[in-house]
């Protein structure tokens, strides 16, 4: 599985970066400071971003290309669970770290951070603790 491995060593370059569409097996090349996501030529859908590191696999390939798309959309399934896995540790660690302010001594600079910690809970989860 060459590509999924090419995926993975993705890394932040000045380089241009590789849009793919995987209907039409068309790829090009569009500058990373771009702001709009490039359509395919053929199809004029919005085009798919994977990278500058990435082979792309030869248009007349079907066969590689199919196996790209899939080592591509597993690749991408797996980096979504790990930040959901990183989302809910740090609520985990923030609940963890109220608690603990909860049970100090009760004076003025504990209540302070609690009201932060708290603060910044509301905000980034949107519910209250």
């Amino acid at each position: 599985m060459k590509f999924y491995e090419a995926i993975k060593m993705r890394k932040v370059s000045t380089s241009n970066y590789n849009w793919v569409c995987f209907e039409c097996c068309y790829a090009k090349r569009e500058n990373k400071q771009s702001k709009n996501i490039p359509l395919c030529q053929e199809c004029k859908a919005e085009m798919v971003c994977v990278g500058y590191k990435i082979e792309i696999p030869k248009r007349s390939s079907k066969r590689e290309w199919r196996d790209f798309k899939e080592c591509f959309l597993y690749y991408e399934a797996e980096k979504l669970v790990e930040s959901q896995k990183q989302e809910v540790q740090a609520k985990h660690e923030l609940e963890k770290e109220i608690r603990r302010v909860e049970g100090l001594v009760d004076n003025k600079m504990n209540r302070k951070n609690l009201k932060r910690l708290k603060e910044c809970y509301v905000e980034c989860y949107g519910i209250e603790i």
